[in-house]
């Protein structure tokens, strides 16, 4: 994350587009050979007699993880809260090129910069926050994140100044790991054991469709207002790209508030038996 960015640039200038693409074909192809090679333990057989029925199917297996979402108020909760927050950023990472020329007024070769800005600060949040997540709670963790995200999103979409920028991106990246730290562990807790490889197949294409989904909206949006949106608000420049993160920040909040009044810590239930004094 820190060393690609900044080299990808280099090599598509020395050595053009097809060695480049090549390079990061062959990356994928050593990660499969890696993943290969795994030699997994194969278990004595199911202790639910209804997991080989099911595991023939992969719709059947999702239409079981759906179902499994749908009883669930807390993964429903982070499932969407997570969707809109991929949606958002999908948007940004088709359009951060476009915003890095026209808004931060910077050439595009020094794009991998503000990738391994951001790589650099995710290192150190996904460290923070694995420390933090235990003082916060999971829950509390998940909207501090998301309302954290909404507000660097809209504070970087203000941005013209492009050492700003990078100082900006490796806080937003600090930041970025939180809700990833906290999804783990509170699907692990609210799924049933036999159903946790199903519901977590089930939730990685619904962020990742999001993602997806984000990417193409937000081109089309950026097409549709590169003409029309140009003006000055309160002697505030506002352009397309701009305004676009800027809704995008406002939705992340929006997620966050939902999270924080969907999201409750569980309840540590003591019988009488466990009170008393010592």
């Amino acid at each position: 994350m820190l060393v690609a960015p900044p080299v990808a640039a280099p090599v598509l200038i020395v050595f053009g587009p097809g060695v480049a693409l090549t390079l990061n074909a062959a990356s994928f192809l050593v990660s499969f050979l890696l993943v290969r090679g795994i030699e997994a333990p194969v278990g004595e057989g199911s202790s639910e007699p209804e997991e080989s029925a099911m595991s023939g199917s992969i719709l059947s297996d999702l239409a079981v993880g759906l179902r499994f979402f749908a009883q669930s108020q807390v993964l429903k909760t982070v499932a969407i809260a997570a969707s809109i927050a991929m949606f958002g950023f999908g948007a940004m990472n088709a359009l951060d090129i476009y915003f890095m020329h026209e808004n931060l007024g910077t050439d595009s070769r020094y794009y991998g910069l503000l990738e391994s800005a951001m790589g650099a600060g995710m290192i150190v949040g996904a460290i923070a926050w694995g420390f933090l997540a235990g003082r916060f709670g999971l829950e509390r963790t998940v909207w501090v994140g998301l309302a954290g995200l909404g507000l660097l999103t809209i504070a970087y979409s203000r941005l013209t100044d492009f050492s700003l920028a990078l100082v900006l991106l490796v806080i937003f990246g600090a930041m970025a790991p939180s809700v990833n730290i906290a999804l783990g562990p509170i699907l692990m807790r609210e799924t049933t054991r036999h159903l946790l490889g199903r519901v977590g197949a089930t939730l990685n294409p619904i962020i990742t469709g999001s993602t997806l989904v984000g990417a193409l909206l937000g081109g089309v949006l950026y097409g549709a207002m590169r003409d029309n949106v140009d003006a000055k608000i309160l002697g505030v420049h506002v352009g397309p790209i701009d305004t676009i993160y800027l809704v995008i920040g406002v939705v992340i909040l929006i997620a966050a508030v939902y999270s924080a009044l969907n999201l409750r810590a569980p309840q540590l239930v003591v019988s009488e038996g466990e009170t008393g004094s010592g």
